[in-house]
């Protein structure tokens, strides 16, 4: 079908010009948040060392988009469990943070190209 062949392309062009946006807005976000955990987190610095070591990163599998918060020091996996996780920062950075992602992504969804 000759008419098939434009839509199908638009179509496609649509869907790669969302999954950009999308990807986009994750990587400003895991950046923002990174830098909202490094201003927050709960625990005393005594080096430095684990707030310079907090990182956000955005990465894009098939059509999901994870946005990841991490810890590049070896104890950072103590700082968020031990104590019954009362120096964590990182999980409830992400839970707080929830709604942002939402309404950001359904912005993208929603606006026209």
């Amino acid at each position: 079908m000759s008419g098939s062949i434009p839509v199908n392309a638009n179509l496609d062009k649509w869907a790669t010009q969302k999954l950009a946006g999308v990807q986009g807005v994750c990587t400003i976000l895991a950046a923002e948040f990174a830098k909202e955990a490094k201003a927050e987190h709960p625990w005393k610095n005594d080096t430095h060392h684990a707030e310079q070591g907090l990182y956000g990163k955005a990465r894009r599998k098939g059509t999901e988009f994870i946005i990841e918060l991490g810890h590049r020091v070896d104890y950072g996996p103590a700082l968020e469990l031990a104590n019954d996780g009362k120096y964590g920062i990182l999980e409830k950075k992400l839970n707080s943070r929830r709604l942002v992602v939402y309404n950001r992504v359904k912005r993208i969804m929603e606006s026209k190209i």
